[in-house]
């Protein structure tokens, strides 16, 4: 079977994109919510996220019928790991907008975190229905094929996405996380290089970029890679996760203890992640770490 490559299902929460959305919806909004919601985007393309839930709250209360703004809160849930708001706001935008193609997407990605890989299969095959060919679903779930070892159906898909959106860094991070599954550490790393070349690269391109070198065991430009990432966003989860990695398998103990606290505070479900993690494995029975992850 081929193994999955972050437990943390880094790639489908990195790579979803939010800004295509408004022009999707089936749902056509009046052109005040419109604005509001362009602005709301343009906040999360800078990972700026307080803005713009404020927008989409807001929003929720002057225009109660409308899915938009649920999708805003959705995609800030999923990026900030509250998965179970996540799925509430998708089924209330699919209530609004059933033929919403964003909010199957989402719910796809959520499925796909919990390891439910038929159900985000379904979703993201609904997706596609009401709008074939988009780039975000299509890398969605090429992952989704991966992880139910079907490799060579997930690689086709990427190369179609490549051929439709040769710009879109998402296609070569999505050929780079199933390559690194299969053990293609270079193959993974030349397709985070192509990423790396476009006109607009994400922080999740440099995530994953120290996540192959950290497999690769270039410790020091693995970790060069991930603060490239957390320069962008702070807070970034998989970033942070892999700079744990870096830290354990460095021996950096006094410097693993710091960010397992940083991210328990932030993610308390990160405890999970842990235990299925084998560069953590050596501290499992560490007295400190083990009542550091107790206490949550």
């Amino acid at each position: 079977m081929t193994e999955r490559v972050v437990v943390s299902a880094v790639l489908v929460f990195s790579l979803i994109c939010l800004s295509p959305f408004l022009a999707q919806a089936a749902q056509e909004m009046p052109p005040q919510l419109q604005t509001r919601m362009e602005e709301a985007a343009q906040y999360l393309a800078n990972w700026d996220f307080e803005p713009a839930l404020e927008i989409a709250f807001q929003a929720m209360e002057d225009y109660p019928d409308y899915a938009a703004p649920w999708l805003v809160f959705a995609f800030v849930a999923i990026q900030t790991g509250d998965f179970e708001s996540a799925m509430r706001a998708a089924d209330k935008a699919l209530l609004l907008d059933e033929e919403n193609m964003e909010a199957y997407n989402y719910k796809g990605s959520i499925y796909l975190a919990y390891d439910s890989l038929y159900e985000a299969l379904y979703c993201f095959d609904r997706a596609l229905e009401i709008e074939s060919g988009n780039v975000d679903v299509m890398n969605n779930k090429a992952i989704t094929l991966n992880n139910l070892g079907r490799t060579d159906e997930a690689l086709q898909l990427v190369d179609e996405m490549i051929a439709l959106a040769p710009d879109d860094y998402r296609s070569y991070c999505a050929k780079a996380v199933i390559l690194a599954g299969e053990g293609q550490l270079e193959g993974a790393f030349a397709a985070l290089e192509e990423a790396e070349e476009l006109e607009y690269v994400d922080p999740s391109v440099y995530q994953l970029e120290g996540y192959v070198l950290k497999e690769m065991g270039r410790l020091d430009e693995a970790m060069q890679a991930v603060e490239e990432a957390l320069a962008i966003y702070p807070q970034y989860f998989d970033a942070l996760y892999v700079k744990a990695c870096i830290f354990a398998l460095q021996g950096r103990k006094d410097e693993l203890v710091a960010i397992l606290q940083e991210l328990t505070e932030l993610y308390p479900d990160f405890y999970y992640y842990i235990l299925a993690e084998p560069n953590f494995e050596p501290y499992l029975e560490d007295a400190e770490i083990m009542e550091l992850l107790g206490s949550q």
